[in-house]
């Protein structure tokens, strides 16, 4: 059910988009990516266009430690999307070494 309902979600906004530009053009990307915290897509070469293009999910690398976890301070761990080069990060709690 929660499927569908972001479906049609989605459905809403592009139809949004396409009457929001007029529907009077062909929709070109731009080739730079465009990106949120969890997704990226291409934008439509013109100016008042809003229709975003190719919209999917980041594609995260596995990751890498950009800070060492402490016993004062979480650690960081720095993902980067390997289509857009977008990065985001998670938390690495500190865990003593249980010798």
């Amino acid at each position: 059910m929660m499927k569908k309902c972001l479906v049609a979600l989605l459905l809403l906004a592009l139809c949004a988009s396409f009457f929001a530009c007029g529907g009077e053009h062909t929709h070109t990307a731009v080739e730079a990516w465009s990106h949120s915290d969890m997704y990226h897509w291409h934008a439509c070469t013109k100016k008042s266009c809003t229709v975003v293009l190719n919209q999917v999910p980041h594609t995260w690398n596995d990751g890498e430690v950009t800070k060492e976890p402490s016993p004062t301070a979480d650690g960081i761990r720095t993902y980067t999307c390997t289509i857009c080069g977008h990065q985001g990060t998670e938390a690495i709690p500190y865990e003593a070494d249980a010798s």
